[in-house]
């Protein structure tokens, strides 16, 4: 049994854990920002492609900046990262198979159920029972998930299903990473996730989807900032920020990614941002806030 993510999240000074929350609402604000990002992209790239050339240019990036970190990995230093890597590439791959099947909306909604599943998982992991306000934030911000972004009547079909198993692979790598963010070189973890991830999308992309045209052009500058952006600062600065953070609330900070994304789209692509988008919003801040009394 190991509780030592729990044990360095309680004991670090306020200051830390300040800083550390305001690391993964940065990481929750990148991600909100790849939503227009991969609008772009996807309009030039095939999504299996595109989440290949994210991951892989962003493992490039890492080793060119942290090459002494890689070169000196051994073998037992890349358990976590394969397994963060896994849950990463098989969570991505069926949200984009689930989407074909529902429509963007609903999905979002849903993926947004990783704030339910975590805080099981994160007992499961480590032995010890979140707290009650872990639950009610927990559901509170599942709610203003779906205030964000349910514009239709809930039904379950097969994309549905498809996506909630999305949603449960993304709480996975979220305990993951709570997991290993002591244990293990935030480098090194990330880097490999990326490589996990990116070949399991490069292989998904060749049974798949036909082979890219490669051409200067927006969609190329959207992945680069995919990969630059999207996944080499936000995944590393989320496994160093998560250890300093309870894993429940790491996922209630990561979610706001969808009032992010939602107030991008506004500005960026010109969708409208309502009364009741606005609720949803406040209902997660709320429930953060919650979770942290």
């Amino acid at each position: 049994m190991d509780n030592g993510q729990l044990e360095t999240a309680s004991k670090v000074s306020k200051k830390t854990k300040r800083l550390a929350m305001l690391g993964l609402m940065t990481t929750a604000l990148i991600w909100g920002s790849t939503f227009p990002a991969g609008k772009y992209a996807l309009e030039y790239m095939s999504p299996f492609y595109l989440m290949a050339f994210r991951f892989l240019i962003a493992f490039a990036v890492m080793a060119v900046i942290f090459r002494k970190d890689l070169l000196a990995i051994r073998f037992k230093d890349l358990k976590g990262g394969v397994i963060a890597g896994l849950f990463l590439g098989l969570g991505y791959a069926s949200q984009i198979y689930g989407l074909q099947f529902t429509s963007a909306g609903k999905q979002s909604f849903l993926a947004g159920a990783y704030v339910i599943v975590v805080p099981f998982l994160s007992w499961i992991v480590f032995k010890k029972s979140p707290s009650i306000k872990a639950y009610i934030g927990a559901v509170i911000c599942f709610w203003g998930i779906g205030m964000i972004t349910l514009t239709e009547s809930l039904t379950i079909g097969i994309g549905d299903s498809i996506t909630l198993i999305s949603s449960g692979l993304y709480g996975g790598h979220i305990v993951v990473t709570g997991y290993y963010a002591q244990k293990q070189n935030a480098a090194v973890f990330t880097a490999t996730q990326f490589v996990v991830g990116g070949v399991l999308a490069l292989v998904l992309g060749m049974i798949f989807s036909p082979p890219p045209t490669l051409e200067w052009n927006m969609g190329i500058l959207a992945i680069i900032y995919l990969a630059v952006f999207g996944s080499f600062i936000a995944y590393y600065l989320q496994t160093i920020c998560q250890k300093y953070v309870k894993t429940s609330v790491t996922s209630l900070i990561l979610s706001m990614e969808a009032v992010f994304g939602c107030l991008l789209s506004l500005a960026l692509l010109g969708d409208v941002f309502t009364l009741k988008m606005a609720i949803g919003a406040a209902a997660m801040l709320v429930a953060i806030w919650i979770s942290e009394l």
